[in-house]
């Protein structure tokens, strides 16, 4: 996996505090069943909200994290297969990929979490 260790560790929380904590359960859900778009989004519309923060939608996170992965100097075709945009799907699922965007994902993590404290 790619996901940064704080990401990993904030998920397996979440999971730990739900009532949905099986192997097969959704991390993100609604009585076990996945959010819908629309309530996902009130959801970030309260957060941003309630962290004094500018309304953000997804999009921001995505454009946020390719923004990062270039400043970091991420491959861009690495960028390209974190982000979906370019590839196929046999692209995604390669240990080589993976193990070079790891660290760039990571050290957009720590600035980020560094950031929060």
């Amino acid at each position: 996996s790619v996901l940064p260790t704080q990401v990993v560790a904030a998920l397996s929380a979440l999971r730990e505090r739900s009532q949905f904590g099986g192997p097969d359960d959704l991390v993100f859900c609604d009585d076990g069943k996945p959010l819908d778009e629309d309530s996902t989004r009130r959801e970030l519309v309260a957060g941003c909200e309630k962290a004094g923060v500018p309304r953000l939608g997804f999009h921001s996170f995505r454009r946020y994290f390719a923004t990062q992965a270039k400043a970091k100097k991420m491959d861009s075709d690495d960028i390209r297969r974190a982000m979906g945009h370019a590839g196929g799907m046999t692209y995604q699922y390669t240990a080589e990929d993976l193990d070079r965007r790891r660290p760039f994902a990571q050290a957009i993590a720590d600035d980020l979490f560094e950031e929060a404290k």
